[in-house]
């Protein structure tokens, strides 16, 4: 089943259309792909197709490998984008900084912090970041049960201090596997019914399996796949992708089939994950898919594999009567990729185009009532694709958040 090489999927970055550009980024960043030619390249978009256009709606570049050129590049325009720009663009070039390799951050953490306007959290993150280098795996572990006992009266997931314990998951990952079997310890108990702050842990380890990428984890985190536990899901769902070995991918098709409530997290493993083994088993999961939501889902993440027998796939799916705004969405730009013209392509791209704007005709000199002059609809690069940040403020991607619930149409741009 071809899939483009990296190198191609790369050249996409520069494309033309703003859409094939995206597609392409996401295909990395969605990865967490390691090589750093890949934010070199973005840089060059940037600076071809301008800040706001190359790459659109929160820029997206914030898992992808850095090089204290990037970081430069970086700081230079959050320095500049506060000054005159977008607030989308600078808040994903600030996130992209925050949340890269402290080694890099601390030569010019100062500059970051002196950025007027950078956000207090941000800015702590930052300090946190750099200082948790130089701790002991046993001062960080110590800090995350801190954490976790100190939120113990929460119970709404979304007060919970996140960044503070990612930022702790990720300097535990960066010692790695010494820590691994602490982690299989805890991953092993589920966390007693009531006991907030060892869901806390419960949830953060999970995370901490992707961070090690420590595939004897994998059967403990399909245990953590359970209805109306999205945290966990979440979580679960991430470090998965993270491993990215072909045992994850098995892992992840034999739970599909075994339980249809957490299908729309364990079908993203199938999208993310840039293996022939991900694509294999993703059609495999389509063809059984019975719930048309899920299969939508699922379609649409595999074609954001890149992969000429899923474009295949996603073709006859849309030919059978499929769900097919969200699918088009991602397969038009995926066939600028891929190179596949299908007869069909006239059409979808048709879909997909904005309505032309109304055409006012007057029938007398006055103009219509104020109430009665509606601005045309219109759709521009400050659209929401499947694989952005979701603009409900959760900090999720739209497609774990709020696409799920948005249903078929254009709303599901």
């Amino acid at each position: 089943m071809p899939r483009l090489s990296s190198e191609r999927v790369r050249e996409g970055l520069l494309h033309p259309d703003g859409d094939v550009r995206r597609t392409a980024l996401h295909y990395f960043a969605d990865a967490f792909w390691p090589d750093p030619a890949v934010m070199t390249t973005v840089i060059e978009a940037v600076r071809r197709y301008g800040r706001k256009d190359a790459f659109g709606y929160g820029f997206g570049a914030v898992h992808l490998a850095q090089t204290p050129e990037t970081i430069r590049w970086a700081v230079d325009e959050l320095r500049a984008e506060h000054e005159t720009g977008d607030r989308f663009y600078e808040s994903g070039v600030a996130r992209l900084l925050v949340e890269a390799d402290p080694d890099l951050l601390a030569p010019v953490a100062g500059e970051i912090l002196a950025v007027p306007g950078l956000k207090s959290e941000l800015a702590e993150r930052v300090t946190r970041r750099v200082a948790y280098r130089s701790r002991s795996g046993d001062e960080l572990w110590a800090e995350l049960d801190a954490l976790c006992r100190d939120n113990a009266a929460l119970e709404n997931g979304w007060e919970f201090p996140w960044d503070h314990g990612y930022d702790l998951v990720e300097a535990l990952g960066r010692q790695g596997d010494r820590h691994a079997p602490r982690l299989m310890e805890l991953l092993a108990v589920e966390a007693p019914e009531g006991d907030i702050a060892a869901f806390w842990r419960e949830a953060l380890g999970t995370r901490l399996a992707g961070e090690l990428r420590h595939e004897p984890a994998i059967p403990l985190l399909i245990a953590k796949f359970e209805p109306d536990a999205d945290i966990l899901n979440e979580e679960a769902q991430r470090s998965l992708i993270r491993i990215g070995t072909d045992a994850a991918v098995a892992a992840t098709l034999a739970a599909y089939r075994e339980g249809w409530e957490n299908r729309i997290f364990l079908g993203n493993v199938f999208g993310d994950v840039r293996s022939d083994a991900a694509v294999e088993a993703g059609l495999a999961a389509a063809v059984g898919e019975e719930d048309e939501g899920n299969k939508s889902f699922l379609v649409a993440g595999l074609v954001t594999q890149l992969s000429t027998e899923a474009n295949d796939f996603a073709r006859d799916y849309l030919q059978a009567g499929g769900d097919h705004f969200e699918v088009l969405s991602v397969l038009v730009p995926a066939c600028a990729l891929t190179g596949q013209d299908y007869p069909e392509l006239t059409a979808w791209r048709k879909a997909l185009a904005p309505p032309p704007p109304a055409r006012r005709s007057f029938v007398s000199p006055e103009p219509p009532p104020l109430e009665r002059r509606l601005a045309p609809i219109t759709r521009d690069d400050t659209r929401v694709g499947r694989n952005d940040p979701c603009p409900c403020g959760s900090g999720k991607k739209y497609k774990k958040c709020c696409l799920p619930k948005a249903g078929a149409g254009p709303a599901a741009w």
